[in-house]
This record gives C-alpha cells, sequence and structure tokens, in this order.
C-alpha cells in the first residue's frame, strides 16, 4: 500500500470493518508515518472544528478559545496516551512493533475527532439558532459518548483483525483505555470551562500561568495593590457578623492622604451606635462630628472606625491566601477572581476585563451558611478633590455652629461662602450672586416702601486689620459721601465675638420724596474671608427692628476657623 497520506486515512479506518486499509498496512508490516501525521491533523482539526461550534452561540471570542481547548485535549489524549499502551503491552510480553501499538490510541481518537467534526455543521447551526442554554450540555454528552463508543469499537476491531493472539491484549488493553479515560476527563477539568460566557482561557492553567505572571492569581494581587495605593479612590465599605447582620456601613473617600469617612452605621459591639455621621482625617489631622458640632479628636479615639476601614488595610490579601486557589470567568466587561484559601476564606473580586482595576470585592468564608464578610463595592475614581475635602469640612462647622433653638427663624445657608444666616419665617432669602458675592433677605410689611432687610456680603481679608480697623475703614468711606450722615464706627462684643459696626443715615428720594435709611453694618472676620451684614430699614421705623437685627446677627455662623 505504501507510504500513506493524509487523504486515504478514512479509507484505513472504514477499512478496518472489511478486514482491510489499516489491518493489512500492520498484517504486512508497512510503515504508519503517514497514517500517524493524519490522524494526528485530523484529530487537532476535528476537535477544534466542534470545540467552535459548541461555543459560537456564546459569540465569537468564546468559540474561539473553546476550539483551542478540544485541539489541546485531542492532542494531549494521544500524547500521552501513546506510551501507555505501549508499555502495557511490553509488561505482558508483547513484541508488536511500536508503530503497530501506536495505530490503536491512534485510531480511536482519529475515530471520535471524525464524528465531532461531521456532527461540527449540526451542532454549529444549533448554538447559532438556540444560543446557550443548560440543555445544550446534555447534546454534547450525547455526541461526544457516541463518538467514544464508536472509537473504542473501531479500535477494538482493529485489535481483534490485525493483532495476533487478541485475547491475550484484552487486559493491557484496558488498563490502556481507562488510563485514556483518566487522560481525557483530567484534560477537559484542566481546561475547562467550556460552556460559560466569554470564560478565562482555561481556569486549571492557572497556576502554571501565574508562575508566568500572568494568571488570575497575579492578576488579582496586582489589582489589589493598585487599589491600595489609588491617589484618588471612593468606595462603600461594609462589615457583617456571624449572622449576616450589617454592623458597619461606610462610604469612604481618599485623596491622597487625606479622607473622608461617611458613617452610615457603626454597630460594633462594645463601642457606641452611630448614624449618619462623617470623619475627616486633613494633613494627619482628625475631625468628627458625632454630636452635631465638629470638633477635632485623635486617631485613638477613631481607630475602630478607621481600621480596617482605609487603605491599604481594606485591600490586603490575607496571609492565609498564599496558599489559595483562583477561578476566573469573564462576562462581558467584567472579569470575576474567585480565590479559596485552605482555611475554607474566600474573597471574591471583581474587575475590569480590560483595565484590571478593581470594582467590588468580598472577603469571607466559602462554607455553607452564613458567614461574616467584608465587602468593597462601587471602587471608583474620586470625585472630590482636596479642596472639596476642605469645603465639605469647612460646611460641616458652619452648619454645626447655628443655633436652631428659635422655631420662629429658618435658616439660609451658602456653601460657597461658608456661612448661615438666620432671618424670620415671613421673611424670605433671595438668589445668591456669585459674581458679587452677596444675598438679599428680606420681608414684605404690607408699604410699597421702608420694609426691613439684610444684605450678607463677602469680602476678601486685608492683611494686618482686624474687625475694628474694618470698621472704621468703612466710616470713613461712607462719611465721604455726601448722601451719608451720621457715620459711626465701633466694635461691639456679639455672641462672645468682637465684631466691627459701621452705623450711619442714608438719604434717597423716592418718587419725588426724601427717605432717609438706617443702617447697621455688622463685619465678621472669618478664616477665609469677612463677612458683612448690611442691615436696613427706614429711620422711623429702625428701632422697632434693631432687637431683630440683633439677634440676626448674634445667631450669624460662619467659618471662624477649624476646631
Amino acid at each position: 500500500m505504501g507510504e500513506m497520506g493524509t487523504m486515504n486515512i478514512l479509507a484505513e479506518l472504514f477499512g478496518i470493518f472489511r478486514q482491510r486499509g489499516l489491518v493489512t498496512t500492520l498484517k504486512e508490516g508497512r510503515r504508519l508515518t503517514g497514517f500517524a501525521i493524519a490522524a494526528v491533523l485530523l484529530a487537532i482539526v476535528g476537535g477544534g472544528l466542534y470545540g467552535f461550534a459548541m461555543g459560537i452561540g456564546l459569540g465569537i471570542e468564546t468559540a474561539i478559545k473553546d476550539a483551542i481547548k478540544v485541539a489541546i485535549i485531542s492532542g494531549l489524549v494521544l500524547l500521552l496516551s501513546t506510551p501507555i499502551f505501549w508499555v502495557a503491552y511490553r509488561l505482558l510480553g508483547r513484541e508488536e512493533r511500536p508503530g503497530q501499538v501506536a495505530a490503536v490510541p491512534l485510531t480511536m481518537v482519529s475515530a471520535v475527532a471524525l464524528i465531532l467534526a461531521l456532527t461540527a455543521p449540526v451542532v454549529f447551526m444549533l448554538s447559532v439558532l438556540a444560543g446557550f442554554s443548560p440543555e445544550a450540555v446534555y447534546i454534547h454528552i450525547v455526541i461526544v459518548d457516541l463518538a467514544l463508543l464508536v472509537g473504542l469499537y473501531l479500535a477494538g476491531m482493529l485489535i481483534y483483525h490485525a493483532f495476533e493472539e487478541p485475547r491475550g491484549l484484552i487486559v493491557p488493553n484496558v488498563v490502556s483505555f481507562l488510563m485514556m479515560a483518566v487522560i481525557l476527563v483530567v484534560s477537559m477539568l484542566f481546561l475547562g470551562p467550556f460552556l460559560a460566557i466569554r470564560p478565562s482561557f482555561s481556569v486549571g492553567t492557572d497556576r502554571l500561568k501565574d508562575g508566568l505572571g500572568i494568571g488570575v492569581a497575579e492578576k488579582a494581587n496586582r489589582s489589589l495593590a493598585a487599589a491600595a495605593q489609588a491617589d484618588r479612590i471612593t468606595y462603600g465599605y461594609q462589615m457583617t457578623n456571624e449572622n449576616g447582620d450589617l454592623v458597619r456601613d461606610y462610604v469612604v473617600t481618599r485623596v491622597g492622604g487625606d479622607y473622608l469617612i461617611a458613617v452610615n452605621l457603626h454597630a460594633v459591639p462594645g463601642e457606641p451606635f452611630q448614624s449618619q455621621q462623617q470623619i475627616w482625617i486633613l494633613d494627619g489631622r482628625y475631625y468628627v462630628d458625632f454630636e452635631g458640632r465638629v470638633t477635632e479628636t485623635t486617631a485613638e479615639a477613631v481607630a475602630s472606625f478607621l481600621v480596617p476601614a482605609l487603605p491599604p488595610a481594606a485591600f490586603a490579601l490575607p496571609e492565609e491566601f498564599a496558599e489559595a486557589s483562583w477561578r476566573a470567568f469573564e462576562r462581558g466587561d467584567r472579569f470575576t477572581a474567585t480565590g479559596t484559601a485552605p482555611s475554607q476564606a474566600r474573597m471574591i473580586l471583581v474587575m475590569d476585563a480590560d483595565t484590571w482595576r478593581i470594582s467590588d470585592l468580598t472577603l469571607g468564608r466559602s462554607g455553607r451558611g452564613v458567614h461574616a464578610e467584608m465587602r468593597v463595592a462601587g471602587l471608583t475614581a474620586a470625585e472630590l478633590d482636596r479642596a472639596a475635602l476642605e469645603s465639605s469640612l469647612n460646611q460641616a462647622i458652619i452648619i454645626g455652629d447655628t443655633d436652631r433653638s428659635d422655631a420662629a427663624m429658618q435658616d439660609y445657608v451658602q456653601a460657597e461662602g461658608f456661612f448661615v444666616v438666620r432671618y424670620p419665617r415671613t421673611w424670605r432669602a433671595g438668589t445668591w450672586d456669585s459674581e458679587q458675592r452677596r444675598v438679599e433677605c428680606s420681608t414684605s410689611c404690607g408699604a410699597e416702601e421702608g420694609c426691613p432687610g439684610l444684605v450678607a456680603s463677602l469680602y476678601d481679608l486685608e492683611e494686618g486689620k482686624g474687625p475694628r480697623q474694618y470698621a472704621e475703614d468703612l466710616g470713613r468711606s461712607l462719611g465721604m459721601q455726601v448722601q451719608y450722615r451720621e457715620v459711626s464706627a465701633g466694635t461691639p462684643v456679639l455672641a462672645d465675638a468682637t465684631v466691627g459696626v459701621a452705623d450711619d443715615l442714608f438719604a434717597r428720594v423716592v418718587r419725588g420724596d426724601v427717605e432717609t435709611i438706617r443702617h447697621v453694618d455688622y463685619i465678621f472676620e472669618g478664616e477665609l474671608t469677612r463677612y458683612h451684614l448690611d442691615f436696613a430699614a427706614p429711620e422711623q421705623r429702625f428701632e422697632a427692628h434693631r432687637a431683630l437685627f440683633e439677634d440676626m446677627g448674634g445667631a450669624f455662623s460662619y467659618l471662624k476657623g477649624t476646631p
């Protein structure tokens, strides 16, 4: 028959049934190089075609990966089982040539691959039309099992017709086929999964890839390290107890070495219950608003809130995970890795499939039942910067300093200027003018003119000046204008704070009549700016409102400085 090429392998395989083809080749002692090459190619190509058809229902990427996996499995089964057959034959004293022995596994694997290749078009159409469903697994089981049975039968026929004393080969062949089955099962487990949405190339090979720095464990470690070192991040942090009850619920924002921790719930046993509170860490100083007012505290006083909620502790991989096994899969643009330590501790990481940035992680146990867990959710780049962190602290300071004991008053909170004005509920506040940095609060008193009002304004601080100098400068400026008279300046104490005061009469013409308005301007020196509260009312009515103006000035809250 001569050297066989790749084109007549079908004749050689199907000729076995009539004691021709490969049977004749073995009996005549001819070389099997051509058949071996053709069989290997058939095994790889046929397996690849079936793998592609199997995975196409989950997308082209899954199909390509499955094609590679099935092709590799076919090659591995041939590569690893052929020496097993030869050793088993030799142990029983058989003298068949290596080529004869190799023909047995070659026949079985090539026959299986041939059947898989023939069924691949049907499987392809079913996968495309029906997509993936759990029931599809049973279809593949039936096809693969039938192919294995046919391959086993064909290999048995070859042994029966082409070998002398075939009964003496029962034991070595049974052992060899069983070992071949073991190799097949292990290979499938090693290279699985096959029917998963965008599976990682393999679960089983991850340990090998980890040694090369490209495995799941390495990706998990790098992602955790990147999150721990991130300069600007925001994430939710939760912890549960052994019963599954939520005991910690924070939102953490990190900007460099500064933090804002929003405490939604802190129900740690043995510690005071806290809810809807905030903690700031700025320049190594600690501030809290647990009592409704911002106060400075120490790291020790809030240690239970910070550990282990802040980086790098929140993203540290426990030591027990040094020997963890990792599994992973991809779904859309998300890469999910699960690591299980020998102690049954489990960490689930959800990462971006392209950047490997962590978005969520869960640390708990893999056993059955409810376990205590630590969760980090919604990890993203922080929208706040250092200025925004300081601004949130300043806002909390001035809001916490506001006296709300008088129910007849309401608040106007200006977040940009860090102040709160308390005014009667019968008044209304206008719109903040960001260019002139001012807002007007007034009321309608039922008359066309002459209602009391307030203009709250912001001005820059001037070096070397205090409330007295500001008041004197304002009085001097007003005294130079003809419409102002009876200008005076002073520095009374208002609500335990020394403020500048400028008092004057302002004449204006209203519908041909001269109307005189009295002003009193309270000047407060803040940390970042100075504040002017300019109260006004008709001269004849001013005294009736003076007590109200003083109360509003005394209730004025502004950023005086950090606690």
